[in-house]
């Protein structure tokens, strides 16, 4: 304890107060504590730490593997509608996505104000689809990275991957969310091959076991879901209304909503937005502050984007597809909440609403009706090229941006773009950059596949 006090000292004397604390690690396995102090284009990463002599040392591109940051900007409050653009994919399939607030496009740009990299002007040759989301800001974006979780029973359980954690034997992992809201929303997608197979914790006493002896109890089997809790460890099931028994026969990923009222005692799941189960406690309890992960039958999943948000306390509704209607005919597409789809051109966003350019006629269509819209079709795209010197910077609110590096400091990394041109980024935005990422050994190493 006295050691760590120590280090976090040196660092706070040290470090620039607006650049977020990071570690460089190598592909050895070793690590550092420090700051970036520069780039040499392709050759070399020179990096400053309170641990070393000198005032700046070079690494090796080839030998470094990524940084880790792990503090986050204060964002702007959070726009009624929050955007992700996601770009046309680089070969290697992996596809940029940018959280922003979408300003406008015409036929040739689309424009976006970021709290990260200012405003950037798109070409929409290369941007494939705009998501839409209306959800309160995220407290917690994760699953990734794995260290911040406790490994409980296994510490070679659970691996991390750059899309998420992948379960490869039986075993927990745990990490504590103290201070949630009464009401919460914990939303997570699974894949898999023969269905999910998961079970979920929440507000356990305990870190140490998959078996605290006071929790909630949530377990994905196949197609079949069960809910209990534990008090004083003793099994208690609740009350269980299921509503669905959802057939994953033929998919390989699926969405789940947990919606949690723990002064009501309310537990709702929804799979693929269809609600699957909702019970009642009628003598309600927060034991803890631990929520698990546990993989109880030893099969296979890759759970991604694990965020949990404030709730209001309305379970979802399917919009009434008489709002909007389904038109026939030709164009990119604009997928609807209720999961109809529209063909048409996206044209402008006026007064919060998108107007489409159909077959038929224009229509207009509320922006809190709409999932996704495509903004360049298939056969128009035009995909970015992989570039020598290329990294991955991973958002701490999902997804990441690829970038042709040309600067780095203590605070900002300044990047080239085919999709935007040059731009520098708030390192606070990031969860960690990734170096080589077209490098065969270090996708071997990350579990990725070309």
């Amino acid at each position: 304890m006295i050691r760590l006090f120590l280090i976090l000292a040196t660092l706070s004397a040290w470090a620039d107060e607006s650049a977020p604390v990071a570690t460089v690690h190598f592909a050895d396995g070793k690590s550092l504590i420090g700051s970036p102090a520069g780039y040499e284009e392709h050759e070399h990463l020179l990096w400053s730490s309170p641990y070393l002599r000198n005032e700046s040392v070079r690494f090796e591109i080839p030998a470094v593997d990524r940084i880790d940051f792990d503090d986050t900007a204060q964002q702007p409050d959070e726009l009624d509608y929050q955007a992700f653009v996601q770009l046309h994919q680089h070969y290697d399939r992996f596809a940029d996505r940018l959280p922003a607030e979408l300003l406008s496009f015409d036929e040739n740009e689309v424009r976006l104000r970021t709290w990260y990299a200012g405003d950037l002007t798109l070409q929409r040759s290369m941007v494939a689809h705009i998501e839409v989301s209306s959800q309160p800001k995220a407290l917690y974006s994760g699953p990734l990275p794995l260290e911040d979780w406790t490994e409980v029973n296994d510490e070679s359980a659970w691996e991390e991957t750059p899309k998420g954690l992948q379960t490869l034997r039986r075993g927990s992992i745990a990490q504590k969310f103290p201070d949630l809201p009464e009401r919460l929303k914990i939303s997570f997608e699974v894949s898999f091959d023969n269905g999910p197979y998961l079970a979920l914790l929440f507000f356990a006493d305990a870190n140490d076991t998959s078996r605290p002896d006071n929790y909630y109890y949530l377990e994905l089997r196949g197609s079949y879901v069960d809910f209990r809790k534990t008090i004083d460890g003793r099994y208690v099931r609740l009350g269980n209304n299921l509503r669905n028994r959802l057939d994953f026969d033929g998919e390989d990923s699926a969405q789940f909503d947990v919606y949690i009222d723990r002064q009501k005692g309310v537990y709702s799941l929804y799979a693929n937005d269809e609600q699957m189960g909702i019970w009642n406690d009628v003598e309600p309890f927060v034991a803890g502050d631990w929520f698990h992960l546990f993989n109880k039958t030893g099969q296979s999943s890759l759970v991604k984007s694990y965020v949990i948000r404030p709730w209001d306390g309305e379970l979802p509704e399917a919009t009434d597809p008489g709002e909007v209607e389904e038109l026939p005919g030709e164009g990119e597409r604009i997928e609807l909440r209720n999961g109809d789809t529209l063909l048409g051109e996206a044209s402008s966003v006026q007064d919060e609403k998108l107007l489409v350019e159909t077959e038929f006629a224009p229509v207009s269509v509320p922006l809190q009706f709409l999932r996704s819209f495509q903004i360049t079709n298939y056969a128009e795209r035009n995909e970015p090229r992989m570039w020598p010197g290329d990294v991955r910077a991973y958002f701490h609110d999902g997804g990441h941006v690829t970038l042709r590096m040309s600067k780095f400091t203590p605070t900002h990394v300044t990047g080239y773009s085919q999709a935007f041109g040059e731009a520098s980024f708030d390192l606070r935005a990031f969860s960690r950059i990734e170096f080589n990422p077209y490098d065969d050994a270090f996708r071997l190493r990350r579990g990725i596949r070309f």
